[in-house]
């Protein structure tokens, strides 16, 4: 019930990133997507959300600003304050190279997103592969590229990976979870 569902149906090259910036997260493939990206869409952008965590995000800043590319980086924000940003943005972009079940990939579901991802880890558990998201391989900055493309030509499938990611995000609302593991514990 924190996160407001908007489907997703026509949408622009608006894209999101958030996590920490790390470099296990590879931040810059967001960037270097983006830069290509704009090549086709000039009005592509991309806001990046998240604390430092090492020397990942003055590359991404420094990269940025030396190729003048429209990439808004927030620092870290509370819950309720990047929520409410993402209503700015269309696409949910997760350029990780380790991962497990990202709660913000959770959080991008429930709030309607067509999500990017790269199939590292436990994501393929938590995404299907045209069904909840779009899976890439790792460090894959044409696939993933090819997947925004996707997305902004095809308005049946983001709208289908919006309602079918927002239906598989309610399974780990806690009141649910909570009775899952009380069966599991009798």
């Amino acid at each position: 019930e924190d996160y407001s569902f908007t489907i997703r149906k026509t949408i622009k090259p608006k894209l999101l990133w958030v996590r920490a910036f790390a470099e296990i997260y590879n931040p810059i493939l967001a960037i270097k997507v983006l830069e290509e990206l704009l090549t086709e869409y000039p009005d592509a952008e991309l806001c990046m959300v998240g604390p430092e965590k090492d020397e990942s995000f003055k590359e991404c800043l420094n990269y940025a600003e030396s190729n003048k590319l429209p990439v808004k980086f927030t620092g870290k924000l509370s819950k309720p304050e990047w929520i409410d940003l993402s209503k700015e943005y269309d696409i949910f972009l997760n350029t990780t190279n380790v991962d497990n079940t990202p709660v913000s990939l959770i959080e991008a579901m429930a709030l309607g997103f067509p999500i990017i991802s790269t199939n590292v880890g436990g994501i393929p558990y938590l995404l299907q592969d045209q069904g909840t998201g779009l899976l890439v391989s790792p460090n894959d900055k044409k696939a993933m590229l090819g997947a925004i493309k996707k997305l902004l030509q095809n308005t049946e499938l983001t709208e289908n990976l919006s309602q079918n990611a927002r239906y598989q995000s309610q399974k780990f609302d806690w009141e649910i979870v909570k009775r899952q593991w009380k069966e599991v514990l009798r």
